[in-house]
């Protein structure tokens, strides 16, 4: 007789969520806590922090209606219904003939966690086109030692067009771990700008991101993160029509003993796609950062452009940079390249600014900012990229002042 699973899933065994729930405390179970004998783990351990990951979710008290958005407090909609012409649901069951939802990315079995302790599987289903930005934040608002996990799905129907911007915001100083499963889904047609912003506020946080491209279908999806006491981010990709255009861009910024680790992986199952990622990191102090790519072409998906591309700027002998770029190709006739750089600010650039009346440090700080801005520029919601402008001019002011 099989040894029942110590992983309790919080859902009724009468509950419909409760068999995917258990599968995935039982594929856990299987793979186990992820350690630094893992070849994705080796810089960090995250079983420091088993004991609040597998702690029970964090539940939040109320559930009422917000006018300021899509709000979602430690894994919970504070309303359901429409809001501006978006169904927002927790009908999980109503959604399984509509995409396969998945309950993993490969590259982490953390991911497998949201999807045995989520309370409600929240569901975000946009069906018209919305010129707006459609403004959704999750919080993680509880001092008590635990963890946070969130499961969302959002779904962008065929030939719709939207901006979406997510907001992660965390209590300074909580000992909540937030896990994160975010997937995405862009239906034949669709077109998706995907901004997500993380304010971790020295929180541990994972955050797992589940992208699906169909037919035609294009998506920019731009990520800032700064302030993480450690950050983890693992996002999987997966073509499954062709002429599907994807952009993967990210800026993070990190001091102290912060740590960012962005691990992702490609899948072009079908030919004549195209995938540029870009990711830009700055780093001072005793700061770390890694970025492990894989792009998989498989085998007959003919025509695929990929490309990977991964930029860091280190401005202290102690922060450290690790950038592993990988491409597996098993088709003819693709477009696939990869490259990374880490090193600091070009000293004749440096000059070359000064010879038009800059002192050296406003020449530094200029330079700083056009690498971060690079990224930035791609988040086309004005007010979201006026404020995080704001935050990158005052955190290359911080490290001036340093």
């Amino acid at each position: 007789m099989k040894e029942e699973s110590q992983l309790n899933p919080t859902l009724s065994s009468t509950d419909k969520r409760y068999n995917f729930q258990r599968r995935s405390a039982d594929l856990f179970e299987k793979e186990g806590f992820p350690t630094n004998k893992h070849e994705n783990w080796l810089y960090w351990t995250p079983d420091t922090f088993q004991d609040a990951f597998i702690t029970p979710q964090i539940g939040a008290e109320t559930n009422t209606e917000s006018n300021e958005g899509i709000e979602i407090d430690n894994g919970r909609i504070k309303s359901e219904g429409t809001y501006k012409e978006i169904i927002v649901s927790t009908d999980m069951a109503a959604y399984s003939d509509v995409h396969h939802i998945t309950n993993r990315v490969e590259t982490s079995s953390l991911s497998l966690l949201p999807n045995s302790f989520f309370e409600e599987f929240i569901i975000l289903d946009i069906q018209q086109d919305h010129k707006d930005p459609i403004h959704v934040t999750i919080k993680a608002e509880s001092h008590e030692k635990g963890s946070v996990n969130t499961r969302i799905l959002c779904l962008v129907r065929e030939g719709v067009t939207a901006n979406v911007v997510v907001n992660h915001d965390c209590i300074q100083g909580s000992d909540t771990v937030t896990n994160t499963y975010f997937e995405t889904v862009c239906f034949k047609e669709s077109h998706l700008e995907l901004n997500q912003v993380f304010k971790a506020k020295q929180n541990v946080n994972v955050f797992n991101s589940s992208i699906h491209m169909h037919e035609k279908a294009s998506c920019t999806h731009v990520s800032y993160t700064d302030n993480a006491a450690i950050m983890r981010h693992d996002t999987e990709v997966n073509f499954h029509g062709e002429e599907a255009d994807l952009k993967l861009k990210g800026l993070n910024i990190l001091s102290g003993k912060e740590q960012f680790y962005n691990h992702l992986k490609v899948n072009h199952h079908v030919g004549n796609c195209n995938c540029f990622q870009h990711f830009k990191t700055i780093l001072t102090d005793s700061s770390t950062s890694e970025f492990s790519g894989l792009v998989f072409v498989e085998k007959g998906a003919h025509g695929t452009d990929s490309t990977q591309l991964n930029q860091n700027l280190l401005f202290s002998d102690s922060a450290r940079a690790l950038s592993r770029p990988q491409l597996r190709i098993d088709a003819d006739d693709v477009l696939c390249n990869h490259g990374s750089t880490v090193g600091q600010l070009n000293p004749e650039e440096i000059h070359y600014i000064k010879s038009r009346g800059l002192n050296e440090e406003a020449a530094k700080q200029l330079l700083i900012y056009g690498f971060a801005e690079e990224i930035i520029e791609n988040i086309h919601d004005t007010l979201t990229r006026e404020t995080l402008e704001k935050q990158v001019k005052q955190k290359i002011e911080c490290m001036k002042n340093d």
